[in-house]
């Protein structure tokens, strides 16, 4: 079957500027792809070859032939187009810069959604919220902090009864899934596999990944909005887990930005990933197995 190639258009944020008085910029690529994950590759590596210190992509949406021809020097034989213009920026002490963790990626058009949240508001942070009996801690963190961040938390605690992946229902439209495996109770193990499986898993945006901890029926996730969050019915738990993540420099909000609230934004994974059913094949073949919730 032939290649059914897109046109994106991706906003590549540099925190690092050459220019006086400048500490950072914003500037357009444009990309022609199989794929969301195949096109933020190809742009970074494409940034990165054009001079860009610390390049990283924070918006994305689909795009046209047309609008690469009229906003860049279009030729038919490449696969990545930079926009001409860059967006500077001075130092602002009050200014905070987070890079969102791969596998989701904000719309760059946000109109769609009536009264949404602005993606340029993202930031550090944690938030404490109470649904029925559970207790749910949600943190935005920093590409750089998610999984160094997840194993401290993990490593918190020493035995969990079991490690599983939420595979999203979209994620080729072929419905929710759960897969499990109780061999992978341990933070040692865990990490073991979540390492060995970083674009399965850690990067991949179309799948959750879950320690089920027995105590407060407690969850400690990295949800697949890349983002790390403890649902649990104890209170000393929650307590616990909101203590160590002050520890870790995040501050707890009242209200927190997210990109997965009121927010148009696209999940992805990155070439080389395994899909969908490749993955489920891989699991089960390592102990995993399906679960009915």
């Amino acid at each position: 079957m032939p290649r059914q190639d897109h046109y994106f258009f991706l906003l590549v944020h540099d925190r690092e500027c050459d220019e006086p008085e400048c500490a950072g910029f914003f500037q357009g690529f444009y990309a022609k792809a199989l794929n969301l994950g195949e096109a933020i590759k190809d742009v970074l590596s494409t940034a990165k070859d054009t001079g860009l210190h610390c390049p990283w992509v924070v918006a994305a949406d689909l795009s046209t032939q047309e609008a690469v021809a009229e906003n860049t020097d279009f030729t038919p034989n490449q696969t990545v187009w930079p926009m001409g213009g860059r967006a500077y920026y001075g130092n602002d002490p009050n200014e905070t810069s987070f890079s969102i963790p791969l596998g989701v990626v904000p719309s760059y058009d946000q109109n769609g959604i009536e009264g949404g949240e602005d993606p340029d508001d993202i930031q550090a942070g944690f938030i404490r919220e109470v649904d029925g009996d559970s207790i749910i801690l949600s943190a935005n963190v920093d590409e750089a902090d998610l999984w160094p961040h997840y194993e401290t938390l993990l490593r918190l605690h020493d035995k969990y009864r079991v490690l599983w992946y939420n595979f999203e229902a979209d994620w080729e439209d072929a419905g929710p899934l759960f897969l499990t495996n109780a061999t992978l109770n341990t933070p040692a193990k865990i990490v073991h596999h979540l390492g060995s499986h970083r674009d399965d898993s850690l990067t991949n945006g179309f799948v959750g990944l879950t320690a089920y901890l027995a105590e407060g029926d407690t969850n400690v996730n990295i949800s697949s909005h890349k983002k790390i969050e403890v649902h649990t019915t104890s209170k000393k738990i929650a307590d616990f887990f909101a203590q160590e993540l002050s520890a870790l420099g995040y501050q707890q909000f009242e209200h927190l930005v997210s990109v997965d609230h009121m927010m148009l934004h696209r999940h992805y994974r990155l070439p080389g990933s395994r899909s969908r059913e490749e993955l489920i094949t891989h699991l089960k073949a390592e102990g995993f197995q399906e679960w009915e919730r």
